[in-house]
């Protein structure tokens, strides 16, 4: 943050309320019935407002709460954990709440993956409303942009950008990388967990080609709809550094970035950049 600071460079807070970022004895108090809902929140308030009484004035955006909501087709509104189990959708709303008193001023965003999908978006817009008859806002939406080479739902995401924007959100591009392997479900992932795909050391040429084209592809999305797109944010600078270097499979090389291991920008880099510049005399990026 001081160096951001330093440089004149622009800071998100990620994340202050996510399921799987609660210490172990949190678990431990809630599974033994010494923590209810009134001290869990209390707790949840505490830790907000010194986290942003810490970064006032030099983080002007947050993404409040990541993650709340369920998945697949039944009609659960939040995913079940212990957290939400305990205090329901009041955690969500009490979150927001405590970020507004903390800093008045900041930009307050709801983050999640999967916003391409309808039934995730149902979900979405019913904690919207929910959160607005709670007298409650939201300054914008971050959709997660965790996407594959082989399944980039260019169509889907685009359908999410203008969906959530007529809803009166801004949206923010969030977590951007391009996984380079394929991923299914179910027992595609458990193929790949049991160390049968071993990755590729240095990502062949046309594989390259293609992840630089499907990041062009993305980015004339993006450019398309600036009006509605407040930024793009990737999931970290390298591929030394991402997150996909140990998951499904632990330490398989990935290469969903735009810069490789030695931060040199692959083709992939300047694909995205002539795309950016193609467009910028036309529209703001």
């Amino acid at each position: 943050v001081n160096f951001a600071t330093a440089n004149g460079l622009e800071i998100v807070g990620h994340t202050l309320v996510w399921c799987y970022q609660r210490p172990g004895w949190v678990k431990d108090r809630i599974d033994s019935g010494a923590l209810d809902k009134a001290a869990a929140l209390d707790l949840q308030d505490d830790h907000i407002q010194k986290v942003m009484a810490r970064y006032k004035d030099r983080v002007k955006t947050w993404d409040v709460v990541n993650e709340a909501l369920a998945d697949g087709p039944g009609p659960e509104l939040l995913r079940s954990d212990p957290w939400s189990d305990l205090c329901g959708v009041d955690y969500v709303v009490e979150a927001f709440r405590s970020a507004r008193r903390a800093d008045p001023e900041a930009k307050l965003l709801y983050n999640d993956y999967n916003l391409d999908f309808p039934e995730k978006r149902t979900r979405l817009f019913r904690l919207l409303a929910l959160l607005k008859e709670q007298g409650v806002r939201v300054d914008g939406v971050g959709i997660q942009g965790h996407m594959q080479v082989s399944r980039p739902r260019l169509a889907e995401l685009e359908t999410a950008i203008v969906k959530i924007h007529a809803a009166g959100y801004p949206v923010h591009i969030t977590e951007l990388d391009l996984d380079v392997y394929s991923r299914g479900e179910g027992a595609d992932v458990r193929r790949i967990e049991s160390g049968e795909e071993t990755g590729y050391a240095e990502l062949p040429d046309e594989l390259q080609a293609r992840l630089a084209e499907c990041y062009a592809d993305l980015f004339r999305v993006f450019v398309k709809h600036a009006d509605k797109i407040e930024r793009v944010t990737f999931w970290n600078v390298d591929d030394g550094n991402t997150w996909l270097n140990n998951w499904p499979v632990k330490g398989r090389r990935n290469h969903p970035l735009l810069f490789d291991r030695a931060q040199r920008p692959k083709p992939t880099f300047w694909k995205v950049v002539a795309n950016a510049d193609a467009a910028v005399s036309d529209t703001p990026v």
